[in-house]
């Protein structure tokens, strides 16, 4: 193999590397995405539940309860 072919070489691997790097880049992105989203999420119920909580027992409104026979 002369000099030339192991340049060519090199290339077609940097080549590859590059892209490979981008593909883990555009995963990290999306992945940073749906963990904003989640944590969003979570801060909703984290509030959802404080306030149930905090409600008295009988404001709760008794169509959302199960009945005692589930």
């Amino acid at each position: 193999m002369d000099a030339s072919e192991r340049l060519t070489e090199i290339e077609i691997q940097l080549t590859h590397q590059q892209r490979f790097t981008e593909q883990l880049n555009e995963v990290i992105a999306e992945q940073y995405r749906m963990i904003e989203a989640l944590e969003r999420k979570v801060v909703g119920l984290e509030t959802q539940v404080r306030r149930l909580r905090d409600t008295p027992p009988e404001q709760t409104d008794l169509a959302d309860e199960k009945p005692p026979h589930y």
